[in-house]
Parts: C-alpha cells; structure tokens; sequence
C-alpha cells in the first residue's frame, strides 16, 4: 500500500478513526530533507501496510494540521494510535529507525531524547516557518 495524502478533509476518517496505528509524515516540496526522506516513507507504507497506515501531510496546504501538532522543522514523522501522537521524531531518518519508532512504544517523543551524541550527528531538517 502506498502511503496517503492527508488533509483537513480526510484526517478524522483516515487518521483519528483508524483502528491501525498511523505513521504521518509532515513535509515540503522545498524541503530538501524532505524529497529525501520521501521514499524512506514510500518504502514503509509498502512493506508494512498490512500493519501500519502510512500518510504524508504536505504542511504549505495544511499548515493547521502542522500547527495542531507542534511540527516547527521538517521533516517531522510522528505516530498516531487510537486518536494520539505515541511517538514523534525531527529530521530525516533511516528506514531502521522508522521502522523502531513503529514497533516501539517507548520510542522518545522530545527529539533531545533520541541519544545523539553531537549536533553533527542530528539528522537534517528544515524550517518550517519561512520556505525559500
């Protein structure tokens, strides 16, 4: 299964109704980090769909969606299950590391918890708040 376009219309229904957990990630054409990261994403909803809902949230078009969830820099992918966020990460990540954040309940929600060891070793994000 392909990973869904998530808006204001279709977000009670597809996202806060779904008896599967659902992996959403906010993202930007502009964002660089973003175009990366996309077929990490495409690559989970694939190969997990039988598990796991996987949906993206263009945050330009849906910029209250990103606002009712605290999502300030991008890439932002963040776990819903029954109705609320269960984990929630910063920046672009490995296949590995989403598919943890899926399987983990206990996966950090405050990215100041993920045990990077440096600022270099952060993954890439992008700002939100002022596109090029």
């Amino acid at each position: 299964m392909s990973a869904l376009t998530i808006n204001k219309n279709n977000f009670k229904s597809e996202v806060l109704s779904s008896d599967q957990p659902v992996l959403l990630d906010f993202w930007a054409p502009w964002c660089g980090p973003c175009r990366m990261f996309s077929p990490v994403i495409d690559e989970v909803a694939e190969e997990n769909g039988d598990s796991i809902k996987v949906g993206k949230v263009n945050i330009d078009q849906e910029l209250e969606l990103a606002r009712e969830f605290g999502v300030t820099s991008i890439p932002t992918p963040l776990l819903i299950q029954g109705g609320k966020v269960s984990a929630k990460s910063v920046g672009m990540r490995s296949k590995d590391a989403e598919e943890e954040m899926i399987g983990s309940t206990c996966f950090p929600v405050n990215p100041s918890q993920t045990g990077w060891s440096s600022p270099s070793a952060q993954p890439a994000v992008c700002s939100s708040t002022a596109p090029p």
